[in-house]
């Protein structure tokens, strides 16, 4: 255990004064930025070109926000909106969005129902989807926090690369610009990740107790399966807690001081809200039983955990969870070559290097066992929602996306000099395959939209249809081009100081 004695102003555990707390420099800042417009670039296309209508649950979201605007929490037995663009969805025997904590409901529920009382739903629709754009935009800088703070000798590289590849994911994209609670969850999953991480990297403090269990709070609030996350990020904040406790003060009440935030904040503003859920369904996840859905055939447990498709989810999804058309699978294919390559990559440079040889015991060694378990929870969510009537996909794993900028990143870094070319060239091709997903998701499934528009004018012509400028995916894919070229020269400047030390060392 350390020998840091405890300090007198309310730190739970003392935090180290190391190099992270240096003044980031102006370049970071700048790639950071830059970083921030190619992900811009992607999601703004997908929101301008995605036709009013939405896909699959995306109604259900609006209805939500409707009636908590008229003073209601949706009733699980039907939706109440009616939609020019679902003309038929009112008449629906369920609400499938009712199972939801409100939290995104209530921050849209009064640009939502006055604009569509107006007779604005189009505008309606467009300020719920910006609403979750900027939750996105809250996750890329929280992971860019990440990246300067736990990047170590690596942290101007981590602090621009990590975002960027994290968030041009293309299911991080698409559900940027789209009316779903996936990624406003994520935004709390990977602030709780990004905590817990620190927590063990320096401890707990009475101001990082608090903030968890605001983020906890608001995580609770937004979706239930950030459960998941607090449930694994709280077993290590704990532990954190107990390595970091200096000698002659009681763990006991140094736990007690850190997690309870984390258990009243949320007991006291959403318990209420899993309590409804119980009593009308039995569960507080669900809202009702699990029930047929589309037409779907039902799987056992059994079924699942013998289908290759089920354990390949992840690996499979990062290029779009379903195959493009007239192509395939090649996107899966694609995406399962690019996980492999990656994680040789790491796995050969750990071989080599033997990085634990060097490593200083501390609470921070269980990192891994931590982002390990969590990936491993969302998996276990998959299978709880794929058992019965439940679909794969992989937006259930977007809280695990600090993992999935952490494993890009990592292949990228472990190819040596190229490195942070490799960054450019594999964020470069996740924005590709992004608008690839639009273009071939709008051209599939909404063609009496387009006035007949094939091929590259697809995209045009849906924004078109929308009311935005034809010309605006244009320019979102000329920003993020140039941008990316910005990343690419911050990114040749990141970290020199090390490189040169690397290259000297005998």
């Amino acid at each position: 255990m350390p020998a840091t004695a405890p300090a007198p102003d309310g730190v739970i555990s003392p935090p180290t004064t190391d190099g992270r707390r240096r003044r980031v420099p102006r370049r970071v800042l700048v790639g950071v930025g830059a970083g921030l417009v190619v992900y811009l670039g992607a999601a703004v296309l997908a929101l301008v070109s995605l036709p009013w209508e939405g896909t699959g649950d995306s109604y259900f979201h609006l209805d939500y926000a409707y009636q908590l605007w008229h003073g209601s929490v949706p009733d699980p037995r039907g939706p109440v909106l009616d939609s020019p663009v679902h003309p038929d969805y009112s008449s629906e025997a369920r609400q499938y969005a009712s199972a939801h904590p409100p939290l995104l409901y209530l921050l849209a529920a009064p640009a939502v129902g006055v604009l569509w009382d107006s007779g604005h739903w189009a505008m309606a629709i467009f300020v719920m989807r910006a609403l979750v754009l900027a939750f996105g935009v809250g996750t890329y800088l929280v992971l860019a926090h990440a990246g300067w703070t736990l990047g170590g000798r690596y942290r101007e590289t981590a602090a621009v690369a990590l975002p960027l590849l994290a968030t041009t994911t293309t299911v991080f994209v698409r559900f940027s610009s789209e009316v779903y609670n996936d990624v406003p969850v994520t935004f709390f999953s990977v602030a709780a990740v990004v905590l817990t991480l620190r927590a063990l990297q320096d401890g707990v403090t009475a101001r990082r107790a608090l903030l968890m269990g605001a983020v906890v709070a608001g995580g609770a609030a937004t979706k239930s399966t950030f459960l998941l996350t607090a449930a694994v990020a709280g077993t290590f904040f704990v532990a954190a807690t107990l390595w970091h406790t200096g000698p002659g003060r009681s763990r006991l009440r140094a736990v007690a001081a850190a997690v309870w935030p984390s258990v009243v904040l949320p007991a006291l503003t959403i318990g209420w809200f899993y309590l409804h859920n119980a009593l009308l369904s039995g569960n507080p996840v669900r809202s009702t039983p699990k029930i047929p859905v589309e037409g779907r055939s039902p799987r056992t447990l059994s079924d699942n955990l013998t289908n290759p498709e089920f354990w390949l989810i992840y690996p499979k999804g990062f290029f779009g969870s379903i195959p493009w058309r007239d192509l395939d699978s090649v996107n899966r294919i694609a995406s399962l070559a690019l996980v492999a390559v990656a994680a040789a990559a790491v796995a050969l440079w750990l071989v080599r290097h033997r990085p634990w040889q060097r490593l200083v015991p501390g609470a921070m060694a269980l990192a891994p066992a931590f982002l390990l378990l969590h990936l491993a929870a969302f998996q276990v969510a998959q299978l709880y929602h794929a058992v019965g009537y439940g679909a794969y996909n992989w937006r259930y794993f977007l809280p695990t996306t600090l993992q999935a900028g952490l494993l890009l990143l990592a292949g990228c870094l472990a190819t040596g000099r190229v490195g942070r070319a490799a960054v450019v060239a594999v964020s470069g091709i996740l924005w590709i395959a992004a608008a690839i997903n639009s273009f071939w998701w709008v051209g599939r499934n909404y063609p009496d939209l387009l006035g007949g528009a094939t091929g590259p004018a697809v995209l045009p012509a849906a924004a078109d249809a929308n009311g935005f400028p034809a010309w605006s995916p244009l320019v979102c894919t000329v920003a993020a081009a140039v941008a990316l070229v910005g990343t690419a020269v911050v990114l040749r400047r990141t970290d020199r100081t090390r490189d040169v030390a690397e290259q000297t060392t005998p």
